[in-house]
């Protein structure tokens, strides 16, 4: 499974590669939302863990 971990911490993204990667995940990485949305664009992604609140761009849906 290719998962896109979102997060403006890089020791969490670091953290979240390791845990997924020794469970055999590719991960890829993204430090805020409209990074994600263009990695979203070109690569097919399968699931998507997302920190909540980032700079620019943050994890929470727009109909909260």
């Amino acid at each position: 499974m290719k998962v896109l971990i979102v997060d403006d911490d890089a020791i969490n993204r670091k953290v979240w590669r390791a845990v997924l990667g020794t469970e055999g995940h590719t991960v890829v990485e993204s430090e805020d939302g409209l990074t994600a949305l263009q990695t979203l664009q070109h690569e097919k992604i399968d699931a998507v863990i997302s920190d909540v609140l980032m700079l620019r761009m943050d994890g929470l849906p727009s109909a909260l």
